[in-house]
């Protein structure tokens, strides 16, 4: 037999299992397996042409050898088919990440295109809050890195909700250059710059993060109670007892006696808020009051209270800090107030 090697793998491909069996038990490994194993005796039949006598080539010898080299790499284990499930899963998983991320890609795009155009000056190209105009304002632009946000609906210390997000660009932020958008930005664009404001910051991929920021607190849609002269004499006493004239001044005024201390998480020194200007950054209404007393400002010494307090003395403060204000809002004071950036924005 000149080429016994061909014979072995004719052999070998007539031993290979048909039917159920064969769909059941060889895997793409046994396979594998198989076709080095048919590799070797080819090997070893052709060092056996060239120094063994003829005898050795007789197709009994190579049938038998053929034999036992298939029925070892049948011996052979064998994944389990739970393990190439897994694998399979596995990589269908990793499809479905790329796929996920193109999109992602896809719609960071367009709130790419709009971040450059309304917020980079200010924020900067990198969120960092450096951009062109910052060094200018004298409130400083927000760095989106580090993912800290004053206002939200979420607990101190969390995430905002996309919401959150979406209504400072909207309203904007009162006695600071960060105008509202809500009239020039529609709101499926907000979205997607909202979208793309949170790729500069890691926490909004941190899972554990996202989940603390799924639980906004709960803000009630109206007041249980009118203000009132004794809601103002109440929200008094919990202003004291409370501890906030330490920052803000027994007038409110933002001219306490720790006040001059004070910096956030930037580093930057940072005034407390003077209640009696008449309105406030985080919006004009007193549910917007009672939100920050409720959930605090991330990046900054003031904490939330709503662990520390009940609704209705949450509301009994806003009533005070109300009235710190001694009549002076409207349209003229909106105009001609002491505040020297930007103008009073009204929450829609």
């Amino acid at each position: 037999m000149r080429h016994p090697e061909l014979h072995v793998r004719r052999m070998l491909r007539q031993l290979r299992p048909r039917g159920s069996w064969c769909g059941a038990r060889m895997t793409t490994s046994v396979l594998a397996q198989s076709w080095r194993a048919m590799s070797r005796v080819g090997s070893m039949l052709r060092v056996c042409r060239n120094t063994a006598p003829a005898s050795c080539l007789r197709p009994a010898s190579i049938s038998c050898a053929a034999l036992i080299v298939f029925g070892i790499t049948l011996l052979a284990p064998v994944p389990p088919l739970a393990a190439a499930e897994a694998d399979v899963q596995k990589e269908l998983a990793s499809i479905r990440k790329e796929i996920a991320e193109i999109k992602s890609e896809a719609r960071r795009q367009p709130g790419r295109r709009l971040y450059n155009t309304a917020c980079m000056a200010c924020h900067g190209r990198n969120g960092d809050g450096r951009g062109p105009m910052a060094g200018a304002l004298r409130v400083k632009p927000r760095d989106f890195r580090q993912g800290t946000y004053k206002w939200r609906t979420t607990p101190f210390g969390a995430l905002p909700t996309d919401d959150d997000l979406d209504r400072t660009i909207r309203d904007g932020v009162s006695g600071t250059e960060m105008v509202p958008f809500g009239a020039v930005i529609s709101a499926e664009n907000r979205a997607l710059l909202v979208e793309y404001i949170k790729t500069f910051s890691p926490r909004f991929k941190d899972s554990s993060e996202l989940a603390a920021a799924a639980l906004p607190v709960s803000l009630p849609a109206e007041r249980p109670f009118p203000r009132s002269a004794g809601s103002i004499l109440a929200g008094k006493t919990l202003y004291a007892a409370k501890g906030c004239a330490t920052c803000h001044g027994e007038g409110g005024k933002g001219d306490g006696p720790v006040a001059a201390a004070l910096v956030d998480s930037w580093g930057w020194p940072i005034r407390p808020w003077d209640f009696t200007q008449g309105y406030y950054k985080s919006g004009r209404t007193d549910r917007d009051l009672f939100r920050t007393i409720t959930t605090g400002l991330n990046g900054t010494p003031m904490p939330g209270f709503g662990p520390a307090t009940t609704v209705a003395e949450r509301w009994q403060l806003v009533d005070y800090l109300a009235s710190l204000a001694n009549g002076r809002s409207g349209f003229w004071f909106a105009l001609f107030r002491a505040e020297p950036t930007g103008i009073v924005y009204g929450s829609n």
